[in-house]
């Protein structure tokens, strides 16, 4: 494989794991417009406080995946 074949490679990867990071945040903006309909505001707000946390973590997957496919690339 050349350079040129792996760097495009990269980016493929790159643009198809953003993609699918993409893809959940309809699923996260519907979860967030339940929660608003919870009824009990004590449990309304540790769903809430969950679905921040796996949003989080896929800020943070996204930013480590993009990280690690630069490194390969660059060496």
């Amino acid at each position: 494989m050349t350079t040129g074949q792996s760097g495009h490679d990269h980016s493929l990867a790159i643009r198809q794991e953003i993609q699918r990071f993409e893809s959940v945040h309809p699923s996260i903006y519907a979860i967030y417009d339940l929660i608003e309909v919870v009824p009990d505001a004590h449990i309304a707000k540790q769903i809430r406080e969950h679905v921040v946390a796996i949003e989080g973590m896929l800020y943070n997957y996204i930013y480590i995946f993009y990280i690690y496919m630069f490194y390969n690339y660059v060496l």
